[in-house]
């Protein structure tokens, strides 16, 4: 693993191949909680279930806040859709090595409900930019006739 020629696979000590599976599965046995260059780690198994709630209650809102400020940091920007679409990609790509709990169905209801809200902004907006266009063409050139007439 030491040899840095990237074209001979790591192997660790045991003769496994290394990948970042390997890497972050030993890591994630080690400790209870501690603080890490890459944040704050624990395991559940050292710290018990109460503690575990509460750190994932944390770090979920953490989390939460974070993805809040850069879409709220994006806002009106072009770049907000290539956001959305890599945090979409990133959540995509960790559920093929990670469970989801079933509480995805839990906000099924208020997804429905901004959903539909966005939607019917969306149609209000797109109605009143197209009233506006036939009432300038109408003023531009009065014998277009008005799109009632056609």
């Amino acid at each position: 693993m030491l040899a840095n020629d990237p074209n001979i696979e790591p192997y660790t000590k045991r003769g496994s191949v290394w990948n970042r599976d390997f890497f972050e599965f030993a890591q994630g046995v080690r400790f209870a909680v501690r603080e890490s260059r890459g944040g704050i780690r624990y395991n559940p198994d050292v710290v018990g279930e109460a503690v575990a709630d509460e750190f994932t209650a944390w770090r979920s809102a953490t989390i939460a806040a974070e993805f809040d400020n850069l879409l709220r940091g994006s806002k009106g920007l072009p770049r907000q859709g290539i956001l959305l679409r890599r945090i979409h990609h990133a959540i995509e790509e960790l559920e093929k090595d990670f469970p989801a709990a079933p509480t995805r169905e839990s906000y099924a209801t208020r997804i429905a409900e901004l959903k539909s809200a966005y939607e019917a902004k969306s149609r209000a907006r797109h109605e009143a930019e197209m009233e506006e266009l036939w009432r300038s063409e109408n003023q531009r050139n009065p014998s277009s006739g008005s799109k009632d007439s056609k």
